[in-house]
C-alpha cells in the first residue's frame, strides 16, 4: 500500500535526523501525508490501520491516542 511506504519514508526521514517521534510527531505525520482523509475504517484498510497502531507502538504510544486520530 503507497501508504505504508509514505509513512515509513516520513519516520525514516524523522528518526535519520535524530527527533523523536511522539503522538504529537506521529499525528502531524498523519496529517502530513492525509491519511485520515485516505483511508477510511473498514474491512478493506483493516491491514494498515493494523500496521499504524504496530508502528505507535513501537514508538510507546498509546493505542488509544492512534485509535481516536483515526476515529477506531
Amino acid at each position: 500500500m503507497a501508504e505504508e511506504k509514505q509513512l515509513l519514508d516520513g519516520l525514516k526521514l524523522v528518526l535519520d535526523n535524530g527527533w523523536t517521534v511522539q503522538i504529537k510527531e506521529l499525528i502531524q505525520l498523519f496529517d502530513l501525508l492525509r491519511l485520515k482523509q485516505k483511508v477510511r475504517v473498514d474491512e478493506k484498510n483493516a491491514e494498515f490501520l493494523e500496521f499504524v497502531i504496530f508502528i505507535g507502538m513501537a514508538f510507546d504510544i498509546e493505542i488509544k491516542e492512534i485509535e481516536e486520530y483515526f476515529q477506531i
